[in-house]
């Protein structure tokens, strides 16, 4: 067993690593849940290449539930990516979903789903890319090619607050946090150091952002860093019009100096206008 999934219904997917999908099945097993009287069953086995001889099982992305589990993984060192649906096709992909413009190789470290039909991969010394697919009809568009991360190799993306976590190697081995909010532009947000710096000739690893806020990393050899994401505050002007918003959750307080101290806004909502002609005010989120 090499990689670990979690669908949106917490049923647990686990998959192998098979150097040859054409002569060792790449196997996809499921719990119904995390407790320890579950025993696995075998759910997906057969080849995702559907005749395209590959590695897979460096890479594992999944969401939805029941009928509406969607499994993404890529070719270690192919331009491909397969779509899988246990519950559709237990043998056969649902598409095999080629990336115009990637060489062999760019996918195979990091994938992560994206908002809808979109999904992000790359692989450590590789872009970053956003790419869009159809799944009936298998045609898949490059949205974005980013050249700015070379030393990220595992990704998690949370499409909801349009937040990006990459596992970065290098002198002393990261999480870094963008702002995905314009794909084309990630807004560097934050980094957190790995306890350790450890060998991972590999570059094997996870990033995974949690429904409730927190994310977890996974670097090989190098432990797990656990953390929760404080909510984010927008901003836009039009002339003196100030325009806040934020994600869902939180309530916008304001204060006459940075200092505080900040008390609530009443009725304020996501998408609250200030008149910024009308003296300093400071904003923060609770």
């Amino acid at each position: 067993m090499n990689l670990v999934g979690v669908a949106d219904d917490g049923q647990i997917y686990v998959c192998n690593l098979t150097l040859n999908g054409t002569t060792t099945p790449f196997k996809v097993y499921r719990w119904f849940d995390e407790s320890p009287e579950q025993t696995p069953t075998v759910v997906w086995e057969g080849d995702p290449g559907n005749g395209n001889a590959q590695r897979w099982g460096d890479t594992l992305a999944v969401r939805g539930a029941d009928l509406n589990t969607q499994i993404l993984v890529a070719s270690r060192s192919g331009t491909v990516v397969a779509l899988i649906m246990p519950e559709i096709n237990r043998n056969q992909p649902i598409a095999v979903l080629t990336v115009p413009g990637a060489a062999g190789g760019d996918l195979g470290l990091g994938l992560s789903w994206g908002e809808g039909d979109t999904f992000w991969a790359t692989a450590i010394g590789r872009p970053l890319r956003q790419v869009a697919f159809d799944p009936s009809t298998g045609q898949v568009q490059t949205l974005h090619t980013i050249n700015l991360f070379p030393m990220i190799a595992n990704i998690g993306v949370d499409p909801s607050r349009r937040l990006l976590a990459g596992v970065a190697r290098g002198t002393q081995d990261t999480l870094r946090l963008y702002d995905v909010s314009n794909p084309g532009q990630p807004v560097f947000l934050d980094t957190e150091f790995f306890a350790t710096d450890n060998a991972n000739d590999n570059a094997t690893g996870a990033a995974v952002f949690a429904p409730d806020g927190r994310l977890f990393a996974l670097n090989s050899n190098n432990g797990l860093l656990a953390m929760r994401v404080g909510p984010r505050l927008r901003w836009s002007l039009s002339g003196t019009r100030l325009t806040l918003s934020w994600d869902p959750g939180f309530v916008l307080q304001s204060a006459p100096a940075v200092t505080g101290p900040y008390q609530d806004v009443p009725g304020a909502t996501s998408g609250w206008t200030v008149d910024v002609s009308a003296g300093t005010q400071f904003f923060q989120l609770r």
